[in-house]
């Protein structure tokens, strides 16, 4: 009888020379062609590269940054895993472990990406083992697992950048993830703007003008519209603007502990649908595809067009 590279392989073949020893079986070992044994190599021969998709290296580095390095991959494969130890969802010659929800949790500071018919199952599991470590989640308050997920927070979460490959097929670094093509801002959009000539001092096209005009030798080859004020004047992010949202509504008198930067979006909408502006206006405004959820809290009827940003600026 040979010798294989793998004790463990090698011990299991002698128990099972053994077994048939006594039990007066010959064994003899013939090859059969791979295109005929396909009962026994079905499963290895099975492999669908669309369940592969992980976060972009760099973005998996900045939240590491933040919340510090996991030891385990809960979720991944040979092709996606984020950090050396990892658990897959079927046999994998380099995973530590085969199918998540069998380990347990608690011994790590894990790292999860897990499918999103999952989430629900790993926050109970999260629960049940007094585990703590990092998830990537969709942004869904719809779902029935986003009140308790938001529950269990232990920090902050971190918003992940609308970009179209943060998250990346391995070995396909310019597929768009399908989820991405379906995601508001996901396709360019063209905004319009009225002027306001009743007071130019908050009218949107008036005021744009002039700030366009004074930063015009500041942006070099920037084409995003807001630049930072310092020096080197790059392009400002989504949470600079907020703050700058912030801070006006803090010197307006708005209660900043109460009302959000984002708030606004909502006073705006229903402002405008309270004053009679057309609902399918206030959707192609807003961005907004469907008018089910709007519709629902906001309806009025409709008894004029007027404009939904001179209705806004009448007051």
């Amino acid at each position: 009888m040979g010798g294989v590279h793998s004790r463990e392989c090698h011990t299991i073949a002698k128990d099972i020379w053994q077994w048939c020893i006594e039990k007066q079986i010959w064994l003899t070992a013939a090859h059969i062609p791979g295109t005929k044994n396909v009962e026994a190599d079905r499963e290895s021969r099975v492999f669908s590269d669309n369940k592969e998709w992980m976060i972009r290296s760099d973005i998996f580095q900045q939240i590491t940054d933040i919340w510090g390095e996991p030891s385990i991959d809960l979720f991944a494969s040979r092709l996606n895993h984020q950090v050396p130890c990892y658990v897959s969802w079927k046999p994998d010659p380099g995973a530590a472990f085969i199918d998540a929800f069998s380990v347990t949790w608690d011994k790590h500071l894990f790292y999860a990406f897990p499918p999103f018919s999952l989430i629900a199952r790993c926050l109970q599991k999260i629960q049940t083992d007094c585990a703590e470590g990092l998830m990537i989640v969709p942004m869904w308050p719809t779902q029935s697992w986003y009140p308790k997920l938001l529950r269990m927070l232990v920090a902050a979460p971190r918003v992940l950048p609308q970009q179209r490959t943060a998250l990346q097929m391995p070995g396909m670094p310019q597929e768009v993830h399908p989820l991405f093509r379906k995601m508001p801002g996901s396709k360019p959009t063209v905004v319009k703007f009225e002027a306001y000539p009743d007071n130019p001092n908050i009218c949107v096209v008036t005021n744009l003008k002039a700030y366009l005009n004074r930063t015009s030798s500041l942006r070099g080859g920037a084409q995003q519209l807001f630049i930072s004020h310092y020096k080197p004047f790059k392009p400002v992010s989504r949470d600079t603007i907020s703050r700058w949202v912030k801070a006006v509504m803090q010197k307006s008198g708005i209660d900043v502990n109460l009302f959000k930067p984002h708030s606004t979006r909502a006073a705006a909408t229903s402002k405008a649908l309270l004053k009679s502006v057309p609902l399918e206006h206030i959707l192609s405004v807003a961005g907004w595809s469907s008018s089910d959820t709007f519709a629902k809290f906001y309806s009025k009827p409709v008894i004029n067009t007027d404009s939904f940003s001179n209705v806004l600026l009448q007051e």
